[in-house]
């Protein structure tokens, strides 16, 4: 970026903007935090991470070869994590954990009788998914040195119920007939605000559900 002057006096991110030609962006306030130490302590070059509209990252130099996500199958049994390198589509490494909602009952119908108790019940069965896939993440960067703030995405796929589970959503109607969900198409949420320890502004997609039960 070019440096303010006395006859340039745009705001830092203002100026981040003009240069990347987008007056529609949206940036979380606290990825503002150091953004003008980061500037001026980095000869004002940066590495803006954009998803859509948004802005998950600034980061200062050039990281544009450190772009990483991991894909989540949320199995009942299982939960499998594979980190990819997002330039160069590979997979760099692959962990699993035991779905750990299993003390709530081995099968989803089970795991829904426990969730229709109540939101505290449903939010336990989402603290447990949520701990299985921090703990898959904090394995795949143990493997591969990876910084956590690199990783920008998680895309996760499941059946029906682990999906709702997993957004913290009651399935309880899944379980009688006719088998309505609460919904289904993909929904897509801020990393933080499901306490998935990626980069906070990073996102993470549930895939679309077809059925009750698929």
């Amino acid at each position: 970026l070019e440096r303010p002057a006395v006859s340039d006096q745009t705001a830092d991110y203002d100026r981040l903007l003009n240069k990347l030609g987008r007056d529609d962006l949206i940036i979380h306030p606290r990825d503002l935090t150091h953004y003008p130490a980061m500037l001026r302590n980095n000869n004002f070059a940066v590495t803006a991470t954009l998803k859509d509209n948004r802005i998950i990252s600034i980061e200062p130099g050039n990281t544009t070869d450190q772009l990483y996500g991991v894909a989540f199958d949320i199995g009942t049994t299982t939960i499998v994590g594979s980190l990819l390198d997002l330039n160069k589509a590979t997979v760099l490494a692959v962990a699993a954990e035991t779905n750990p909602q299993n003390i709530y009952g081995a099968d989803v119908i089970s795991r829904i009788t426990h969730a229709s108790q109540g939101e505290d019940e449903t939010k336990q069965l989402q603290g447990k998914v949520v701990e299985a896939v921090n703990k898959i993440i904090h394995n795949l960067l143990r493997q591969t040195h990876i910084a956590r703030d690199r990783i920008y995405e998680v895309v996760a796929v499941g059946n029906t119920t682990m999906s709702h589970l997993f957004m913290g959503i009651d399935p309880t109607y899944l379980a009688p007939a006719p088998f309505i969900p609460a919904y289904s198409t993909a929904l897509e949420v801020e990393a933080a605000a499901l306490g998935i320890k990626i980069n906070p502004s990073g996102r993470v997609v549930f895939l679309p559900n077809i059925a009750g039960y698929v």
